[in-house]
């Protein structure tokens, strides 16, 4: 007989993936046992540490809230826990990425080539929340140990390489001693974001709409991206302070060629827009005597197709009736590789310096043109 679970979700995913940020989610799922796990895990491979929280469903009678405030009730007792590179050669990962058939049986499939055991620890700068935060435990390794930096480095047999390509894939394997159960989560590598325009950072006129877009190509992913705009602030002393959002309004083309095919993405986050979400993301204050901008920058983040799957549905799906949308077997959450590119160090000319000052979207803001 099946057992009513609640899920109460509040995550703040460190990894840094755009837009993704603390919320609160509720939902009715069915599953037999309490010992159900919560996967959260995003990895860069750039990154030189590779962080994965696991945590307990609620189950049965009482109350999640409550129990999200008890230690004993959010984590497990004791889990083995494992990063794992694997090789499926006959496997069409364009297909399993896309969403067609990356779950399921497949997750057990494919040659182990290299594995780590992830350390557990404790992280004590958590911002405080829905859940116990003090300690605030999580699985993790380093990229001297895991090697899947630029190419995937193996160390037995000796040090050589492998290219990342078709058929390579990580595995996070989650093993429970108390209940014999194994977790497992698979996901591609990603390409990076290839950035065509602008090669590097310049001054912008925010006007001039042809010189204020950004081009990317690549083979197809999911992908989300952030304006974060830099800002001096001088009250009885100076702050460096920055705002953000996401960059909007993408086009998608596809490309094809003889040999092979892509895709191009165009986005004009520059213009005059761009003033609009200034004087929307910060909050004026009496105590300020003037503003001063600094720089922008602007980051691009790839994922594979599910994690768009599991951003719409709000991090785990709203369906009562079905599987929450997840790429966990036998569990609940969401792993998987992203990739990161970006520029920074954007400045305003004269012209724009003077509608950031005097314009009609900030000059409430006491923004200074030198």
């Amino acid at each position: 007989m099946h057992k009513a679970c609640k899920i109460v979700a509040k995550v703040l995913i460190t990894v840094g993936f755009l837009g993704m940020a603390s919320c609160e989610t509720e939902l009715d799922v069915i599953n037999q046992t309490s010992d159900l796990p919560v996967v959260w895990g995003l990895i860069d491979p750039a990154d030189s540490v590779y962080n994965i929280r696991i945590q307990k469903s609620f189950c049965g009678k009482g109350n999640a809230a409550d129990m999200a405030k008890i230690y004993d009730s959010i984590y497990f007792d004791s889990l083995n826990v494992f990063m794992e590179l694997r090789y499926a050669p006959d496997k069409n990962m364009v297909g399993i990425y896309a969403g067609q058939d990356w779950y399921g049986e497949w997750d057990m499939a494919g040659d182990l080539i290299h594995r780590v055991r992830l350390n557990r620890t404790q992280v004590n700068s958590k911002e405080t929340g829905f859940f116990n935060y003090d300690p605030y435990r999580i699985y993790q390794t380093h990229s001297d140990e895991f090697r899947i930096r630029g190419k995937v480095y193996l160390t037995d047999p000796g040090y050589w390489t492998v290219p990342q390509g078709q058929g390579y894939f990580v595995r996070v394997t989650i093993e429970n001693p108390k209940t014999g159960q194994t977790t497992v989560a698979t996901t591609p590598f990603v390409d990076m974001p290839n950035i065509l325009i602008p090669r590097k950072a310049f001054t912008l006129n925010l006007y001039d709409r042809e010189n204020s877009k950004i081009i990317w190509q690549d083979h197809g992913w999911f992908y989300d991206s952030q304006i974060q705009f830099y800002y001096i602030e001088f009250t009885d002393h100076e702050e460096i302070k920055s705002v953000g959002w996401r960059i909007t309004g993408i086009n998608r083309t596809r490309v094809e060629i003889p040999v092979m095919e892509f895709y191009s993405y165009t986005a004009t986050p520059f213009g005059e827009n761009l003033l609009g979400h200034v004087g929307a993301e910060i909050k004026d204050s009496p105590d300020v005597i003037w503003r001063k901008f600094s720089h922008i920058d602007y980051s691009i983040v790839a994922a594979p197709e599910f994690v768009k799957e599991y951003l719409d549905s709000y991090f785990i799906s709203a369906d009562h009736a079905g599987q929450p949308t997840t790429n966990v077997t036998n569990g609940n959450g969401l792993f998987a590789l992203i990739a990161r590119n970006g520029r920074s160090g954007f400045h305003l000319d004269f012209n724009s310096r003077d509608s950031l000052s005097r314009g009609r979207f900030t000059k409430h803001l006491k923004f200074v043109k030198w």
